[in-house]
This record gives C-alpha cells, sequence and structure tokens, in this order.
C-alpha cells in the first residue's frame, strides 16, 4: 500500500514570511537557502516608494556586538559577514542580478570603541 504523506510531511518546509523589509527579506532568502519554500506577503515590496514603507530611505550600520567570550555569537557574525561580502560579489560580477543595497562604507569607530 502506498505510503501518502501527512498534512504535516507534505509541508513542513514551507513558510510564510510576513515582511519585506530589509531583515525580513535577508531572513527569507536564508530559509530558501536552507531548501525551505517560502511565500512572502507585504503590503509593500523592493520597489515602492510609499511613507509607509521605510527600507527605501533606512540605512543600516551593522557592527559586532558579541562579547569576546561569546564565541557563539562571533561564529554568527562572522557567517552574516561572510554571506554579505559574497552578495555584494556576486553583484559585481554580474549586472544582471538585482541589487541588495549591500555596500561597505568607511565609518569612524564610536566614543566606545577601545
Amino acid at each position: 500500500m502506498a505510503k501518502f504523506p501527512t498534512l504535516y510531511e507534505e509541508h513542513a518546509n514551507i513558510i510564510s514570511w510576513d515582511s519585506a523589509g530589509v531583515i525580513g527579506l535577508q531572513s527569507a532568502i536564508d530559509l530558501l537557502k536552507a531548501g525551505h519554500r517560502v511565500t512572502i506577503v507585504a503590503a509593500h515590496l523592493p520597489g515602492d516608494k510609499v511613507i509607509e514603507y521605510t527600507s527605501p530611505w533606512a540605512g543600516a550600520h551593522w557592527r559586532t556586538h558579541a562579547s569576546d567570550d561569546d564565541h557563539e555569537e562571533q561564529q554568527w557574525d562572522l557567517e552574516t559577514y561572510e554571506d554579505w561580502m559574497r552578495t555584494i560579489e556576486r553583484e559585481n560580477q554580474d549586472s544582471k542580478l538585482p541589487k541588495s543595497g549591500l555596500a561597505v562604507r568607511l565609518s569612524a569607530p564610536s566614543s566606545t570603541d577601545d
């Protein structure tokens, strides 16, 4: 007798994501890379220029906040940084790829830096 998948088994890797901002889209990309099927549900998407959608005007300055002894968070930071750098490199090599908006910029250290 043939075994039919249960509803859970059939849809276990389908994820519905309710956000199309910077964090939501990056999370969706990471889930896709991990083999999940992702559906994005959002009122606004990249390219929309309405006041309710902050991503066209938002900027982010990323830096680690991992303490010297938090090796797990340091590893997460390293993996994120390396993934972003690979994304920038792919976009630089292939002008047909959609642009993520990632860029490397010089910045001044904050007053809390040693």
